[in-house]
């Protein structure tokens, strides 16, 4: 039994003066007001668990293994969708246990083939630059170089899986979570010496500058960054419970939002392609907010499900969500949970998914080690 009534995921009090709501028509003005209803208030109309209708189908098509048998995690497509990449632990976690540590593996989307690598450092907040390189940034903390017992030390490494060469290793008070600016010549992270604080480091060849550093706008520690697609300001998370957007150039405020959720922190965090939608999943809460309107819709759910279901990935749209079932895996519509189209694992239960950046793809992820890719199609 619950301990007491959840509390509101967004009240309009807790949302910024720089936030710009225009004069709406009364049907949106009583959507917006909805979501400012408090959890004794009784239901302007109950909802229900919608119907399960299918218009969205997966078509099977590459597939491949990891070595070992090992579990995937932290599935991704690339930039250009050309690969999908994965974390998995290293062989001698699975046989004998001890630290986790993990390798990355990474496989043409094309034929399901293995690239090989050696030698890369990677937790799970590495991130790929944007453009059609396979180059990516991978954050984590260095031990035992100098003997003693010296503290563990951050570093920075960044790869080139195509030429299967260390372009950079640096030691940088800087940690995961990683975003790319849409340039790809920089990139943000979270303050090692002080978590809440965003820094954003400027990228060359030859090494790496901080050139910002962005203080005071989270009171706890940073847990998701993500740039604007015009790459003028960054949205982020925080176990405060905020969702901010932060204009780089002036270091301003340009809106926020305060989430009530009893999960500390946003386990899922996308910024949609167009800039004007950010969706936020913390535990078994969807928050749906609307940048160009100020519009937030949010729900649980329990509430509008049939069958149970655990979040894995949002759309790089944020049109659609995917969840983990009992059976295998389903997709639903971001915005109201709406069923649309689900599909049946028999191997092993699925551990990771994504979507590709064009829509068209999804990727999931076993704990025995099978990737499977799909085609998606809407009916």
């Amino acid at each position: 039994m619950s301990d007491g009534p959840p509390p509101p995921f967004w009240s309009g009090a807790s949302v910024d003066d720089t936030l710009s709501v225009p004069d709406l028509p009364d049907a949106d003005r009583g959507s917006i007001a909805s979501s400012q209803r408090r959890w004794d208030d009784p239901p302007e109309e109950d909802p229900g668990v919608q119907e399960n209708f299918t218009t969205m189908v997966f078509i099977k098509g590459t597939s491949a293994r990891q070595p070992g048998d090992a579990e995937i995690l932290n599935l991704t497509f690339t930039p250009t969708d050309s690969h999908v990449t994965a974390l998995v632990p290293k062989l001698v976690n699975i046989q004998v246990g001890g630290p986790q540590e993990r390798n990355m593996s990474v496989w043409q989307v094309s034929d399901g083939a293995r690239v090989t690598h050696a030698g890369m450092k990677v937790s799970s907040g590495f991130s790929f630059r944007p453009g059609n390189d396979l180059i990516v940034a991978c954050p984590y903390f260095r031990t035992g170089e100098g003997g003693g017992n010296q503290s563990p030390a951050p570093r920075i490494e960044i790869f080139d899986l195509r030429k299967k060469n260390r372009i950079i290793k640096q030691d940088l008070a800087v940690r995961a979570p990683l975003a790319w600016h849409p340039s790809g010549g920089s990139f943000a992270g979270v303050s090692t010496k002080d978590p809440t604080r965003i820094v954003w480091v400027t990228y060359t060849r030859e090494f790496l500058r901080i050139k910002l550093v962005i203080v005071g706008k989270h009171e706890d520690e940073v847990t998701q960054l993500a740039f604007t697609p015009d790459g003028r300001a960054i949205v982020s998370a925080a176990r405060d419970g905020y969702v901010r957007v932060t204009a780089l150039e002036t270091g301003k405020t340009l809106h926020r939002i305060e989430i009530g959720s009893r999960i500390p922190c946003a386990r899922i965090f996308q910024v949609s392609t167009t800039g004007k939608t950010v969706v936020s999943i913390w535990g078994r809460d969807v928050v749906h907010w609307r940048l160009d309107n100020g519009r937030v819709n949010n729900y649980n759910l329990n509430v509008v499900r049939q069958e149970e279901g655990w979040p894995l990935a949002v759309s790089p749209d944020c049109r659609y969500l995917l969840c983990r079932t009992e059976e295998g895996f389903d997709v639903s519509d971001v915005e109201n949970g709406r069923f649309r189209g689900g599909f049946a694992v028999t191997s092993s239960i699925v551990t990771s998914a994504a979507f590709s950046h064009d829509g068209k793809k999804l990727v999931i992820g076993t704990y025995n080690g099978m990737v499977q890719i799909f085609d998606i199609v809407t009916v």
